[in-house]
């Protein structure tokens, strides 16, 4: 055969094959996962999973278990759209099977069928927002129901998306707070943790039971303008090798500063965590862990000489961080209420990279760390227990250093806190999540501070400011979020502040003794690897 022919041959064998193994000349594959909710009293909502990259679109079917012949098509979807609403033709007491086919060019895949059953309903609960707005860190919603009485296994919540109507089934949730006895609206908040500056969500209230999942008409909420950073002259002053230490005496707000903090790169120095038996200053600390230990500051919360927290040493953790009271006070109301927490915590797992959370305790003790708050609004909200789906799911981090204290000051460059007071007014703040108490948490607290936080390339920073001294106040929780903010972190925590703040760079201790040289029950540092 001429040798041309054979080419020519072998280049159609190659285009017959490229045309059969064409994707999008092939029958799609069928959807997955069709789950089904109810909406209303004749109304349901369908979600299923796209298997496929070549499909026009989704066909909907639907048949009645009265009769199995009775299929008939209701409605279409886009490609690449997986949700459809059913409005019409349904009837409550019946059973129905709901199916989806995705439809192709060169064929229809099969259908993937979905029994519900819309059982009789004595009332059709109402889902009301009463209140919704947006500040530079969360959404408050405040919302309430009516019918809801007969309904069984009932839970409820926020659940809020950036594209589409928000659902269990897509967007993102959280279960709502408990509901007063005398069953008055539920005031919720979603912090900018889970929320993108510059986007508008939609947000609904959703209520779920036995018998079906309801949602309010949704509302378009966007976060307003964040802080910005503030910026200081820092210079550089003598650290041991492995570390570099920054000073400022530039002023914040127009009032005298003093502060310095301390840079650590993971590959040259490692954090670690000293809880003693028993309280000591960090110079003491300090000559007792050795030459090793480049940088020292105090840590963690204390009560009468013991660590209040969560601390990981050599990945061993101990203690814990459960519910707290709403005052210190004994002569205010909220003494005696208690609130499950979660807790900012700063920490490096088996690596040496370091992380930020909110740190929980479950009630089998063991700790749990999240991407974001449990939402507790003093006085207004309060949750169940910490567990292993609240606030969310936990994340997989195991931890090697790590110390609770907390807020969190920043989380992925976002500030999420602010001094907004609930409609109760003073110190019933919306936006402290981690129910920190009088004397560390309000815009009126300056004083002194420790923070530890993270830059966006890795880098661990230990920062503390000198205050109730005339040559530096101090300052405020927002504003050392914003300092953070400006040295480049993106995550950060604050830690115990006040007569404990202190800090040790090899064995001179910089900042002002005169208030602050307390004994301490921990402190975190970096260490020479």
């Amino acid at each position: 055969m001429d040798k041309k022919v054979l080419i020519l041959l072998a280049l159609a064998a190659v285009v017959s094959c490229g045309a059969k193994n064409n994707p999008t000349d092939s029958v799609p594959a069928a959807p997955s996962g069709v789950s089904i909710e109810r909406t209303g009293r004749t109304a349901v909502r369908l979600q299923w999973k796209d298997n496929s990259s070549n499909e026009r679109g989704f066909a909907i079917w639907l048949k009645s278990t009265d009769n199995l012949l009775s299929e008939k098509k209701i409605g279409e979807t886009p490609a690449d759209v997986t949700t459809f609403e059913v409005t019409d033709g349904l009837t409550e007491d019946h059973s129905y099977y709901f199916g989806v086919q995705a439809t192709g060019s060169s064929g229809d895949s099969k259908t993937v069928y979905e029994l519900f059953n819309l059982v009789s309903l004595a009332n059709v609960p109402e889902l009301i927002i009463d209140k919704s707005e947006a500040s530079d860190c969360s959404f408050l919603v405040k919302y309430h129901f009516a019918n809801d009485s007969k309904l069984s296994g009932v839970h409820y919540g926020l659940c809020w998306s950036k594209e589409g109507t928000p659902s269990l089934q897509s967007g993102d949730h959280q279960e709502g707070p408990q509901m007063s006895a005398s069953g008055q609206s539920v005031l919720q908040v979603i912090p900018d943790a889970v929320l993108e500056s510059g986007v508008a969500y939609q947000v609904a209230v959703y209520l779920s039971a036995t018998t079906g999942t309801w949602y309010s008409d949704p509302v378009t909420l966007k976060l307003k303008e964040a802080p910005k950073p503030i910026s200081l002259e820092w210079k550089s002053i003598q650290a041991p090798d492995g570390v570099q230490v920054y000073e400022t005496t530039s002023p914040v707000n127009g009032r005298a500063f003093r502060a310095w903090y301390a840079v650590a790169d993971p590959a040259v120095a490692e954090f670690k965590v000293n809880v003693p038996s028993s309280a000591a200053t960090i110079d003491q600390q300090k000559a007792s862990l050795g030459e090793k230990c480049l940088i020292l500051t105090n840590g963690g919360y204390f009560y009468n000489g013991r660590h209040t927290g969560l601390a990981v040493h050599e990945g061993q953790p101990t203690g814990s961080i459960g519910a707290v009271r709403g005052s210190l006070r004994t002569q205010d109301e909220e003494y005696n209420m208690m609130y499950y927490v979660t807790r900012g915590l700063f920490g490096t797992d088996k690596e040496g990279k370091p992380a930020v959370w909110w740190a929980g305790t479950e009630s089998s003790g063991t700790p749990l760390y999240f991407s974001r708050p449990l939402p507790s609004v003093r006085g207004e909200a309060r949750y169940g227990e910490v567990s292993s789906s609240n606030p969310t799911k936990p994340a997989q981090w195991q931890a090697r250093e790590a110390l609770s204290a907390g807020p969190v000051l920043l989380y992925e460059g976002r500030i999420p806190f602010n001094f907004e007071e609930s409609e109760k007014g003073t110190e019933y703040y919306l936006n402290n999540f981690e129910i920190m108490p009088y004397d560390i948490f309000g815009a009126d607290v300056i004083c002194d501070r420790t923070a530890a936080g993270y830059t966006a390339d890795g880098k661990m920073i230990l920062f503390i400011c000198d205050g109730r001294i005339t040559e530096s106040p101090g300052v405020n929780l927002l504003e050392l979020s914003r300092i953070l903010l400006g040295l480049g972190c993106t995550h950060a925590v604050n830690f115990d502040g006040g007569g404990s703040t202190g800090m040790m760079v090899g064995g001179t201790h910089i900042n002002d003794v005169s208030p602050n040289n307390r004994p301490v029950v921990s402190t975190m540092g970096f260490f020479k690897k």
